[in-house]
């Protein structure tokens, strides 16, 4: 009778060994995945600091509001244009707390060019003109 016990056990022990080897294999699996999804992202900044130290920065004035058609930096035109909504909507919602906060409508539209400038980056930024254009 302990004979018959010690095979059951046995045979239970292997089964769970067997269920482990194949759960530290899966897990195995999934941290050589996520190593390889790490590695590509470090070179990925690599090459884009690689690229920031080569290029001179751009003193350009941004162009109006006219679209370009095609790609261009691997974009979509509806990626473009959503971003450029995003950024017209933040620029509005600035623009009328600053109004709110007492300020007079240039000074206003300053600010909140200014608060554009410091969320979406300094190329984002617009000229007097087309402040009093977009914000009138």
């Amino acid at each position: 009778m302990a004979k018959k016990k010690a095979r059951k056990e046995i045979k239970r022990l292997k089964k769970s060994i067997k269920e482990a080897t194949a759960a530290n294999l899966i897990l195995e699996k999934r941290v050589r995945k996520h190593k390889k999804k790490l590695a590509a992202r470090k070179q990925q900044i690599a090459d884009l600091q690689d690229r920031l130290g080569r290029t001179p920065p751009s003193t350009e004035v941004k162009s109006s509001g006219i679209a370009e058609l095609g790609d261009r930096d691997g974009t979509s035109i509806a990626s473009r244009h959503r971003s450029a909504w995003k950024q017209h909507s933040y620029l509005r919602d600035r623009y009328e707390f600053h109004l709110g906060a007492g300020a007079t409508k240039e000074r206003s539209r300053h600010l909140a060019n200014e608060d554009l400038k410091q969320a979406y980056g300094t190329g984002c930024g617009f000229t007097e003109e087309e402040l009093s254009a977009i914000l009138s």
